[in-house]
């Protein structure tokens, strides 16, 4: 859930760069993502109670099956035009604004002038490889090397350091200076951003669904 949250979140951008205010759709995606963070601090201790309960490693490649799934799911949606009105909606409860009428959603118009980022694609997919699939890839062995499994959990911050380093150093300095550009580059950047998360979820689901086979 926290992933999803987080991934739907960086809409916030295109919303705040529509009302020429980059920096308060910038805040307003971190915000979102922090309250999404929620559902790690309970994911976490419950995937550890259930290999404490002795669940086997194909339980948990299910699991990351069907939350890739999901977020691919999640992630295909949040095209849609009334996906985006509901951004609207967060932004301006976030922030305590009203909805202004001197502001059009032209998301539908727009979409289809975009020129996709194929750098940022890479770098968002790479990123987005490790830093959502760490927790699970590390349940997953610590279920079968279980003499081993508290230092195999240990190896979950290691996993996602490398993700979270590329997106802060070369996905998320693009869509920061995309947003404050103007609003057809920080549409170009969200939505190159989504399909590289969109192609991960992809490959991370069949990944995790071939695990279940094995």
């Amino acid at each position: 859930m926290s992933i999803i949250v987080e991934s739907l979140g960086v809409w916030l951008r295109y919303v705040g760069s529509l009302y020429d205010e980059p920096a308060l759709g910038y805040s307003s995606h971190v915000r979102l993502a922090t309250l999404g963070r929620f559902f790690i601090l309970i994911s976490a201790p419950l995937l550890g109670l259930l290999i404490d309960n002795g669940i086997d490693s194909k339980s948990i490649a299910y699991i990351g099956f069907l939350t890739f799934l999901l977020v691919f799911v999640f992630l295909l949606i949040s095209f849609n035009v009334r996906v985006t009105e509901f951004i609207f909606k967060i932004y301006h409860l976030l922030n305590r604004e009203t909805l202004s009428s001197g502001v059009k959603n032209d998301f539908a118009k727009s979409f289809f002038k975009i020129t996709v980022n194929k750098k940022l694609v890479l770098c968002s997919s790479f990123s987005f490889l490790m830093t959502a699939s760490g927790i699970l890839i590390v349940n997953y062995l610590a279920t079968i090397f279980i003499d081993n499994r508290a230092m195999i959990v240990q190896m979950s911050a290691f996993i996602t350091m490398f993700g979270t380093l590329i997106h802060a150093f070369l996905v998320d300095p693009v869509l920061a200076r995309n947003c404050d550009e103007n609003i057809g580059n920080a549409l170009s950047a969200i939505v190159s951003f989504i399909y590289g998360r969109l192609f991960s979820s992809i490959l991370l689901t069949l990944f995790f669904g071939f695990l279940g086979l094995l």
